[in-house]
């Protein structure tokens, strides 16, 4: 079973914990600790909607718990981004759970890349939604969909205004445990990742940060927080930052890690994509 951690009135998430070592290309070198990953379940009544379906390595217990949530409520399963963390357990939720019904923003049939278990295709309906609707034929109106600034691949961020969490998929991802038993969720300051190890994490992704010009995303980054202001940060990799003091902090660290100039050694510094 994955860890449940009650975020809000509506919200869980589900979370199974990894060491952390040099196999987990996301992170710096030298890194230590544990990585929590996170699939968020919000709950309206009858129904459920599951954001993103974790690794493979977790399909067993994230099913697991499912079940045990989700009883006999209609789900929705929404993908945030292609990527393996977000829907590569997708095949396996759907043959547990025949009647889910799939949402994202993303432009890219996602059925042709599931991992069914017998190796066979799957008819679950898609619903392709744009940036700025909200998921409101679905029985949920107060979750909007959004555009993440820094992104690869089409990624969407979910901002659900009944909880104020802002579910950020691959961002926000740098806080890790400094062991397993500790709460995924980050309430104090104190311990915070500081900017100079943001921008070293986020360049092993985004390997074009340094020598690029990033007002455009800047300007879409002020944009976002001027609409909205969260008091969760709900990352599928990496602890939850909750409270208006922490949520405030790592968003600015993180503005700084993004947007300003890092200096001579932070441009020189190996630019390593994710495999």
């Amino acid at each position: 079973m994955s860890r449940i951690t009650r975020l809000h009135e509506t919200t869980i998430a589900l979370t199974d914990i990894v060491p952390i070592d040099e196999r987990i290309t996301w992170h710096v070198p030298g890194q230590q600790g544990f990585e929590p990953y996170n699939e968020y379940l919000i709950e309206n009544g009858d129904r459920v909607i599951l954001i993103d379906g974790g690794i493979a390595l977790h399909a067993d217990s994230i099913i697991a718990t499912l079940r045990e949530q989700v009883g006999r409520r209609k789900l929705y399963l929404y993908a945030t981004r292609i990527e393996l963390e977000c829907i590569g357990n997708f095949g396996r939720l759907l043959a547990a759970f025949p009647e889910a019904e799939l949402v994202t923003a993303n432009v890219v049939p996602l059925a042709a890349l599931f991992h069914m278990p017998d190796f066979s295709s799957t008819n679950v309906p898609i619903t392709h939604m744009s940036m700025g609707d909200t998921l409101a034929q679905f029985g949920f109106p107060h979750i909007r969909i959004y555009q993440g600034p820094l992104r690869m691949l089409g990624t969407s961020w979910l901002w659900d205004e009944r909880s104020r969490i802002l579910y950020t998929t691959d961002f926000f991802n740098t806080d890790m445990l400094g062991n397993g038993n500790e709460s995924i969720v980050r309430t104090a300051p104190e311990g915070m990742p500081q900017p100079d190890h943001i921008y070293q994490t986020l360049i092993r992704k985004f390997d074009w940060l340094p020598a690029a010009d990033t007002s455009t995303i800047e300007r879409d980054w002020n944009a976002l927080f001027a609409d909205i202001d969260p008091v969760m940060l709900a990352p599928i990799h990496g602890r939850v930052q909750s409270g208006p003091l922490v949520v405030k902090r790592a968003i600015e660290n993180h503005r700084v890690a993004s947007f300003e100039e890092r200096g001579a050694d932070a441009a020189r510094a190996p630019a390593t994509s994710v495999v």
